[in-house]
């Protein structure tokens, strides 16, 4: 069983929580329980193992997503965790009988079911293809009805799941329909380029969080990914105090022309500088690319990303982020506008420097020399 030591340093916070227990049923591995605790803490070590999840398939034909519902550890998927999934049956259903009703009767309803494909992807070569079946179903009523899929478990090298579903009615006449890859998202998985690891700088509304995804610290030798989500930006500079009107216009209502604002759009610029125990100096700040198709955050947002090498001799590594805040004028759409910058105009609104503790203070972080 792949475990992953998970070390919380400087002032972040673990977001863990047991909020289910799978059964390992195709194997003898057993996941081990998390406190469901949270708080600060400094050099505290938490010995986890990739835990258990269930995924859930939603939205409606032509719009399906699936998500990380409940998980014994935080909101990733990582290499070796064992997860299942769970199908509402009335989307089933919808897609074997688009348009007719959805049948008052649990136990027809329960003669409709799924196999779920899951491609594990490392890089772009697909290195499994795993089939989790519907074993059971729970839910009181036709529209909660949920089935439950086997449990499988995420193969170690693992950088992407997808998925594809075959949905059979086994009353008479055997209907089948798919929902093919194509229509699912992909999810990320962590842990399955070790010892490379990631250390994301997130928020949870206003408190600041770093984590070492894939567990314990970041190793000597090796390459450590940054990612500082745009949340965490908006917090290090208080993005509520920006203001971000860039006019007004007059603009038609059923009362006649009427004068309203108009807001131009925040944009972060985010670097960071890194200093190691290795007897040179703090390195010169780095920029961070902003990224729009991160495997940290979903949902159209955005996080800065750069990767650090570790030296081969480092024990200890600190460091702090600055962030830059631009408002940036955008009179697209507006015929009418008063302006109050130059189109396109970049104001520099907010200038940042994100520490634990104030000026002069770093994140610190142990370095391993080896893996757990």
């Amino acid at each position: 069983m792949i475990k992953v030591r998970v070390r919380k340093a400087g002032t972040g916070f673990a977001a863990a929580s047991g909020l289910i227990a799978l059964a390992g049923a195709q194997t003898g591995c057993v996941a081990e329980p998390l406190d469901d605790t949270e708080g600060p803490i400094a050099e505290a070590e938490d010995e986890l193992a990739p835990g258990t999840g269930r995924l859930a398939l939603d939205g409606f034909p032509g719009s399906f997503t699936v998500n990380l519902v409940a998980s014994t550890t935080d909101e990733f998927l990582r290499a070796g965790e064992a997860l299942s999934m769970e199908l509402p049956v009335w989307l089933l259903w919808d897609k074997l009988y688009p348009g007719m009703p959805l049948p008052n009767d649990l136990a027809r309803l329960q003669q409709i079911t799924a196999t779920v494909t899951v491609n594990a992807i490392d890089k772009a070569a697909t290195i499994a293809a795993l089939k989790a079946q519907v074993a059971s179903y729970g839910g009181a009523d036709p529209y909660g009805l949920k089935g439950i899929t086997k449990t499988f478990f995420v193969p170690s090298k693992a950088d992407w799941l997808t998925f594809s579903v075959v949905i059979t009615d086994l009353a008479p006449g055997g209907v089948s329909a798919s929902i093919p890859a194509e229509e699912l998202p992909k999810l990320a998985v962590f842990g399955g380029e070790l010892p490379k690891k990631s250390l994301f700088m997130d928020s949870v509304q206003s408190t600041k969080r770093n984590r070492i995804v894939e567990g314990d610290d970041p190793i000597a030798g090796s390459e450590l990914l940054v990612a500082v989500s745009d949340w965490r930006a908006d917090v290090v500079v208080d993005k509520s105090l920006i203001d971000t009107q860039i006019g007004t216009a007059q603009v038609a209502s059923r009362f006649g022309m009427t004068t309203i604002p108009i807001y131009g759009k925040i944009e972060h610029e985010v670097a960071y500088a890194v200093h190691f125990d290795d007897g040179l100096e703090w390195r010169p700040e780095e920029m961070l690319a902003p990224n729009t198709t991160s495997r940290f955050v979903g949902g159209g947002r955005t996080t800065y990303e750069g990767t650090i090498q570790v030296p081969a001799k480092a024990r200890r590594m600190m460091m702090y982020t600055h962030v830059k805040t631009y408002l940036i004028a955008d009179y697209t759409g507006y015929m009418n506008a008063t302006k109050w910058y130059a189109d396109g105009a970049k104001e520099l609104k907010a200038d940042k420097y994100d520490n634990p503790n104030g000026a002069f203070t770093n994140y610190s972080f142990s370095i391993t020399n080896s893996l757990p």
